[in-house]
């Protein structure tokens, strides 16, 4: 599931939502300051001793990049 996911094949089935033991932020909505205030609140309460991966764009602009904290 995680190659499929990184190929930026995001779609998953109700039955893959909460298997294996990785943890991936799919979505963030919001205005961009509400979605920092998210995301630092993750890092640091919710998710603090796990590690998170997120599919964001390349830094060069081509594709996909996985990013983990």
């Amino acid at each position: 599931m995680e190659e499929r996911i990184k190929g930026g094949n995001i779609k998953l089935r109700p039955d893959e939502l909460r298997s294996g033991e990785n943890i991936w932020l799919m979505d963030v909505l919001g205005p961009v300051e509400v979605q920092k205030e998210m995301i630092s609140k993750l890092k640091e309460q919710v998710f603090k001793e796990k590690k998170v991966k997120s599919l964001q764009p390349a830094p060069d602009g081509k594709g996909m990049a996985v990013v983990e904290w």
